[in-house]
């Protein structure tokens, strides 16, 4: 199985957060971005502040996937999800491991 570690692209200046998906939780995302249609790429955020999230696997082919603003990019191809159901769902993942603050933060910008 593919191991995961998701970040919150917030901070500049100092670490962002992280943690690790468990099994069954990096099965359940990729089973998530498999079901989403694909969509015309959009740039990344490049403001200051919450910009999404980045998950890296880890496996035998390795993959970054990009959250943002209803957007999900796997290794460059985009897919829509205009509910942020992914984004809404990797932050409660890191419920515990991010600080409150920076939780709340970012749940009030989804």
């Amino acid at each position: 199985m593919a191991t995961a570690d998701v970040e919150i692209d917030i901070f500049s200046g100092r670490p962002n957060p992280t943690w690790t998906l468990s099994d069954t939780q990096t099965a359940s995302l990729l089973e998530m971005v498999a079901g989403l249609p694909q969509s015309e790429a959009s740039a990344a955020p490049d403001h200051l502040g919450y910009r999404g999230m980045i998950v890296r696997l880890h496996d035998a082919a390795p993959c970054e996937v990009a959250v943002h603003n209803g957007v999900v990019v796997v290794n460059g191809t985009s897919h829509t999800d205009p509910e942020r159901r992914v984004e809404r769902w990797l932050l409660e993942t890191g419920r515990g491991s991010v600080e409150q603050s920076t939780y709340d933060f970012v749940e009030g910008e989804l």
